[in-house]
């Protein structure tokens, strides 16, 4: 068996506590009113702030205009009294007028009622000191009762693992919960303390040198009041570093006094603190973006008894409740305070050169069911009963993945009660048993040896400790640090990653590493792969970084090919149809096709894998045009985590995707040699990177030489997701233009060139293409292409017939003339308000000659609708309704409800004898999503079908 495997190094209200609305624990979702302000004070309270340079306030406010209090003085020390600045955007410019001065609300706030505070039951009292000694002992140690030893001492490596403490990279876990006292004397550079879980503590002391770098976390909070963190007297000396784990909200509700019931407040007086602050927190002045970028909605403190005092310089993110004491701020300079403070009094002076930022700490509550973020699949023949497949996740009381079946209604909607959830703990589901004896990752050598793959070794402990972990992830070994996965799930959740319906199965695949494989009548599990380069990556996670692949979300999307090819065991020629999977995973650093077979229910081989050490596909790190973070300190990439490589429209064996900028094309069905080239202009270029990729393998790029005329062009595409047609390739960049290229990577220029076309037009600036798909048409004028590019907000329709590239028609979110596209009075676009702060939420589907788009409505957390929109002529976008229905009824709007959550796009189905798509919805946090036909009116269009119709992800 002859393989190639490439391996290249390539070139509000307060968090906890919502003022207005119900607690965060409250198992539902309401939309808080925000304090509004940076300070706000209880009834007759006061904001003062003196001591100011010369005449004027020096101190700084961002965000907000004003603070809640009747009472404000904000002074200079001189006689002029020049209040202090304010300002709203970060383009403001400081002009000393008086527009820029914070003022009063002439308003006061009314507190919550904090929860019954919760003593700890049965303490341990624990010390930690800078020679990593735990309770005064090196080795071995017993909290609890339980023995802890350590091994190689200085280096911190844990050899037993016990209930309460081990050693995970750099820091000290303790998962126990309840502490009479927990002291840390001090500790080692680079050493931190993390508690796994809400703790219940006597007195918690910071010593002298708890190290300002890695300092102490915080546990996110459980699912009500009783299990938040609650610490009896909390001591902070000079140096700490406070954390929490995020992205879930933390409460510390401190009760302020000591053992003899005096109260004593909390005092940050000799601590100059950094307390949940994202980056360095030392300099005097920070910029609006350093402080717009911290996320003070992930820590409230609670403070029962007495003031809050701070002196010297310090930076918070945070919600503070300080319902009976004072916030204190004395010499403070430089310092900043970024979120919401609610208490009795607001005092400060000698605060020079301060910043105070108003940025809500409102946080939705979080989603108590299950929620989908990818399209329903389907089979291409449905009725009602027909089961529709669903990948979920639920965030609460823990983190979980599933893949359930739910039948589909008479309208074509569907039951709220799944027939089989794939995630279930049994024998023939996900047992540990089950998963020992069917999960597999690719044999060390598989490139050379007699089988691709081998079973997972489940020894958790060394080497094997990550393989052990995607076996049985319930094992405490593989409890790490901020581990947010429900403790009894074996599934991970699948996010944005789209199943598959391939023969008998479905493939699906989470962010535990595995792609599964279950039965589709059923949910039993066939096999599961995890690829070597994601154990590496959830080793490394298990061992230093905790959570790095869990947060990273490791898998892009999945897709498969079937080929009819030559049967080698036949002496007639006969053919033999074989099934390919294709997928992409961290980030794009990782592209793949394996053999499947023809019903999905078994691995057969690895055809190639494309690994590389830093290179990434488009979105996937280096730009933020989604908006999320991910891989890489990336994005999450357009379609999330990266297209699986793509097909051409009339199939055969060919597949082309993008990554580390470079456009690579092979064939899915073989490990010949890829093609690997910059995009260029005027002739051939081959990869930069060609020449150190040959040396080990006989897949480098290919070795034509580059033309004299040719030079690399700086064009960034913008995703993964590509149109590939018989003999052109077309992608979407950064500068909202959609380029032409070939398997050479030269890029079409010319008068009618695609690369001329922006997908905003007259009047609009340049908008990232996030998608882009086509069909091939017939019509009056002749045969031609019609490219569809789409980025967030808009959809842009190119023509090309008779040789010559035109723009056609566009349509989105309140599009108009001003933007050039078509009279909107011929081209309907979707209307909606600026407060419905409304989004193109998935790809745009092509079926039978009409588009149908995908939009949401999220005018806040707590209220999230899928609509979709059409259908619309491809060739003009017109209205083509006709006797189209929606839900089995005829359509009397283009715009239609399809349920609570995002839209998440569709699948192709004949749903009761029609041409259908099955639209969905993820739902929202108390409430499943839906499903939804739209049946197109036939029409007279002889459209091809397009591969994107037939194999469809987001």
């Amino acid at each position: 068996m002859e393989h190639t495997k490439i391996k290249r190094i390539g070139a509000a209200s307060l968090v906890a506590l919502h003022l207005f609305s119900f607690p965060a624990w409250a198992q539902v979702c309401s939309t808080a009113e925000g304090l509004g302000a940076v300070f706000s004070v209880l009834k007759d309270g006061k904001i003062e702030f003196a001591g100011g340079s010369g005449d004027r306030c020096a101190i700084t406010f961002y965000g907000a205009s004003s603070v809640n209090t009747k009472t404000l003085n904000t002074a200079g020390s001189g006689s002029n009294g020049i209040p202090c600045k304010a300002f709203m955007a970060s383009s403001e410019v400081d002009a000393n007028s008086a527009s820029k001065s914070i003022s009063k609300s002439d308003s006061e706030k009314v507190g919550p009622v904090l929860p019954d505070f919760l003593a700890p039951v049965s303490p341990v009292d624990v010390s930690v000191d800078k020679d990593r000694m735990i309770n005064n002992v090196r080795a071995p140690v017993t909290i609890g009762g339980v023995p802890v030893v350590f091994d190689a001492i200085g280096a911190g490596t844990l050899n037993g693992v016990s209930a309460e403490v081990r050693r995970v990279g750099v820091n000290y876990v303790f998962s126990g919960v309840n502490f009479g006292s927990f002291e840390i004397r001090a500790l080692q550079a680079g050493d931190g303390v993390v508690f796994s879980n809400p703790i219940k503590a006597g007195v918690v002391s910071f010593g002298n040198n708890c190290n300002s770098d890695s300092g102490v976390t915080f546990a996110q909070d459980g699912s009500d009041a009783s299990n938040q963190t609650y610490i009896r007297e909390l001591v902070w000396k000079d140096g700490c570093r406070l954390n929490v784990t995020g992205p879930g909200r933390t409460t510390l509700n401190i009760l302020g006094k000591n053992s003899a019931d005096t109260v004593v407040g909390l005092d940050l007086q000799q601590a100059n603190p950094c307390i949940n602050w994202i980056g360095a927190c030392s300099q005097a002045t920070k910029t609006w973006a350093q402080m717009d970028a911290q996320h003070p909605e992930r820590l409230q403190i609670n403070l029962y008894n007495g003031s809050l005092e701070v002196k010297d310089r310090f930076s918070i993110s945070a919600g503070i409740y300080v319902p009976n004491g004072d916030l204190k701020m004395t010499g403070a300079t430089g310092s900043s305070v970024v979120g919401e403070v609610l208490a009795k009094n607001v005092i400060g002076s000698q605060n020079n050169d301060s910043q105070f930022f108003s940025k809500s700490t409102s946080q939705a509550a979080p989603r108590v069911g299950a929620y989908s973020l990818t399209p329903p699949v389907t089979e291409l023949i449905t009725n009602k009963d027909s089961l529709v497949y669903r990948a979920l996740q639920k965030d609460q009381p823990g983190t979980s993945g599933h893949l359930q079946a739910f039948k589909l209604k008479d309208d074509s909607s569907q039951n709220t009660t799944p027939e089989w959830d794939a995630a279930d703990v049994s024998t023939s589901k996900m047992s540990v048993d089950n998963r020992l004896a069917k999960l597999r990752t690719e044999t060390a050598n598989w490139a050379s040896a007699s089988t691709d793959f081998e079973a997972l070794n489940n020894t958790a402990a060394g080497s094997t400790l990550a393989q052990a972990c995607a076996v049985n992830p319930t094992q405490t070994a593989c409890r790490i640090t901020g581990d947010k996965r429900l403790a009894t799930s074996m599934v991970g959740v699948p996010w944005r990653v789209a199943p598959l319906l391939l023969g008998d199965s479905v493939l699906f695949a989470t962010d535990d590493g595995i792609l599964y494989s279950v039965d589709k009548t059923n949910g039993n599990l066939n096999w599961g792969w995890i690829p070597r380069d994601v154990l590496a990556e959830s080793q490394a996670a298990l061992s230093s970084t905790p959570m790095k692949l869990m947060e990273a979300h490791p898998w892009g999307q999945i897709a498969s090919v079937q080929l009819l090819e030559d049967d080698a065991s036949s002496t007639t020629g006969a053919k033999v149809t074989r099934t390919y999977v294709t997928g992409t995973a961290l980030g794009g650093k990782l592209h793949f096709s394996i053999r499947v077979s023809n019903d999905g229910k078994s691995l057969d081989k690895i055809v190639w894998l494309d690994s590389r050490t830093s290179e990434y596909s488009p979105g996937s790190a280096g730009n933020t045009n989604d908006g999320e973070a991910g891989w890489s300190s990336g994005v999450y990439g357009r379609p999330y985590g990266g297209a699986a490589p793509v097909g051409a429209v009339m199939g055969g064996n060919k597949v082309a995707y993008v990554v580390g900028g470079k456009l690579v094309t092979r064939e899915v069905n073989t490990d010949v040699a890829a093609v690997e080239r910059n995009f260029t202009s005027g002739g051939e270029a081959a990869s930069a990177s060609s020449s150190a990729a040959s040396s080990a393998s006989s897949s480098a790029t290919s070795s034509a030489a580059s033309s004299a005329a040719s030079s690399v062009v700086s064009v960034s595409p913008s995703s993964n997701l590509l149109y590939v047609d018989d003999n052109a390739i077309y992608f979407g960049a950064d500068d909202g233009k959609v380029y032409k290229t070939k398997s050479t990577g030269v890029i079409e220029t010319g008068e009618y060139s695609v690369d001329k076309l922006r997908t905003y037009r007259t009047g609009g600036s340049a908008s990232a293409v996030w998608y882009v798909n086509g069909s091939k048409i017939a019509s009056a004028s002749g045969n031609g292409l019609i490219l569809l590019a789409q980025t967030k907000t808009h959809v842009t329709a190119l023509k090309y017939f008779s040789d010559k590239w035109t723009f056609a028609w566009q349509t989105g979110i309140n599009a108009s003339t001003k933007l050039g596209e078509s009279d909107p009075a011929t081209n309907p676009s979707i209307s909606v308000l600026a407060s419905d702060n409304a989004y193109l939420s998935a790809p745009a589907d092509i079926i039978n000659g009409v588009v149908v788009l995908y939009y949401t409505k999220k005018p806040s957390e707590c209220d999230i609708k899928g609509y979709t929109f059409g259908p619309l002529k491809l060739l003009d976008g017109t209205d083509a309704r006709g006797n189209s229905q929606f839900r089995m009824t005829d359509m009397t709007s283009l715009d239609n409800y399809v349920g609570l959550g995002d839209a998440t796009g569709g699948a192709f189905t004949r749903f009761k004898g029609k041409r259908a798509i099955l639209a969905g919805t993820g739902g929202d946090p108390g409430n499943s999503g839906d499903t939804a036909a739209i049946t197109p009116a036939e029409n007279a269009f002889r459209e091809r079908l397009n591969w994107r119709e037939l194999t469809n992800f987001f």
